[in-house]
């Protein structure tokens, strides 16, 4: 593996292990309260990860087809509350191995890319020209962004799992 995907993938996966180490932080009645997002919980927040890795994936497969071109109506914000809404009542758990099956198809389709695969530009999902390199760097830092809103609703009596 070139250096330039093992950047990707080291990026992505610290990210992951960030993410990983704030849900074991939250103790059950966190997931259910509210975050810096009013709108959306802990448990949401999560959803919604759940839901963007698989969407990321699919825009850097678009990217790759020369179909990324996003609709004029679509509307991302409201296209991520549905997600969350159809997700709401996932487990913990359920969503968590979400999480992990993503991973691995994101991970899989980064070791399959070349170099010029990774710079093919197209639109992400707000309608801004990327490559298929910023898609698995916006990976990362989403990731990250809402691991720390998720660690927003923790309550102060800390960790609860061993």
């Amino acid at each position: 593996m070139g250096e330039r995907k093992a950047a990707l993938r080291a990026e992505i996966e610290a990210a992951r292990q960030e993410l990983l180490a704030a849900i074991d932080t939250l103790a059950d009645e966190d997931w259910d309260r509210p975050t810096v997002n009013p709108a959306w919980t802990a448990r949401d927040l999560l959803a919604h990860l759940a839901n963007a890795e698989p969407g990321l994936l699919t825009r850097m497969r678009r990217i790759l087809s020369g179909t990324s071109e996003i609709p004029p109506d679509f509307d991302l914000d409201a296209y991520n509350q549905r997600l969350v809404e159809k997700r709401r009542r996932s487990t913990l758990q359920e969503l968590v191995l979400s999480l992990a099956e993503s991973r691995r198809e994101v991970l899989r389709f980064l070791d399959e890319l070349s170099d010029e695969q990774l710079d093919a530009r197209g639109w992400n999902s707000r309608r801004q020209e990327t490559t298929v390199a910023g898609l698995f760097e916006t990976i990362a830092r989403h990731e990250r962004e809402h691991t720390r809103d998720i660690l927003t609703a923790r309550s102060s009596g800390g960790r609860h799992r061993g």
